[in-house]
């Protein structure tokens, strides 16, 4: 019985002492992440819009107030630096709206990760895209 506690402690603190991230899929060692990532690049923000759902346009065409936090955005990228995936030297990126959307700002320099087929690309809080200094 003493054996069976205390195995079950050992696996109970192995499970605590992890990182827990609210965003599924961050990884702290970026060489996961790369290998998934349809692009990998740098570039400056030189635009940013709402991109509003079909159910949110419609709310807003009846003149609710719908929370703008809620609406994806979609910024204008001018490329720097490319390490996979990227050839042209401007690109739009999608986020999605609420707590897992990247807080991109116009004129904000970014390395940014992003998935899906280059006319789409998307990236989110779980991804590696973070701001350059």
């Amino acid at each position: 019985m003493r054996r069976i506690i205390l195995v079950a402690v050992a696996l109970f603190a192995g499970y605590a002492s992890m990182p827990a991230y609210a965003c599924d899929g961050y990884h702290p060692i970026p060489e996961p992440e790369f290998m998934e990532a349809s692009a990998v690049f740098s570039g400056e923000v030189i635009n940013k819009t709402e991109r509003l759902t079909f159910a949110q346009a419609i709310r807003k065409w009846l003149g609710w107030t719908p929370d703008p936090s809620s609406f994806d955005q979609r910024v204008t990228v001018r490329v720097r630096h490319t390490w996979k995936g990227v050839t042209d030297t401007m690109v739009m990126v999608t986020t999605p709206g609420w707590d897992c959307g990247f807080p991109f700002e116009v004129g904000g320099n970014y390395l940014i990760y992003s998935e899906g087929p280059m006319n789409d690309l998307k990236t989110t809080t779980s991804h590696r895209t973070i701001e350059l200094a």
